[in-house]
């Protein structure tokens, strides 16, 4: 008379079973780090994003000091397309007030016309 082995979650002999909630994490942990790499400034022109309960104009002054030039606003007040040469532009808006720096490439995501 055969004895029924156990099965764990696998439903094979011997293996451990997933950990769902780790398998999870480590796949949402993936997903940022693709859209961090996407996300990243490249090139002259990028995504400014300032503070929403700011005027536009904040916008506009924090690019300035920053050294570069305002191209465009988003859909949104908070956020504008701005251009420079130097390599260091992205950390210069930073530190002129601007919450992030992104690849201009969202701007199309972010703005209203791209979504009609």
């Amino acid at each position: 008379m055969a004895t029924r082995l156990s099965h764990d979650d696998t439903g094979r002999r011997g293996e451990r079973p997933v950990n769902k909630a780790a398998l999870c994490i480590h796949f949402l942990l993936f997903v940022l780090l693709v859209l961090s790499v996407w996300a990243m400034p490249r090139g002259p022109l990028v995504l400014v994003v300032t503070h929403p309960n700011e005027p536009p104009q904040k916008a506009m002054s924090v690019i300035a000091a920053a050294g570069g030039s305002f191209v465009a606003s988003g859909g949104l007040p908070w956020l504008s397309l701005a251009h420079a040469d130097s390599e260091d532009f992205p950390a210069k808006l930073l530190h002129a007030g601007a919450l992030l720096v992104l690849n201009a490439g969202l701007s199309m995501a972010c703005s209203q016309e791209g979504l009609k």
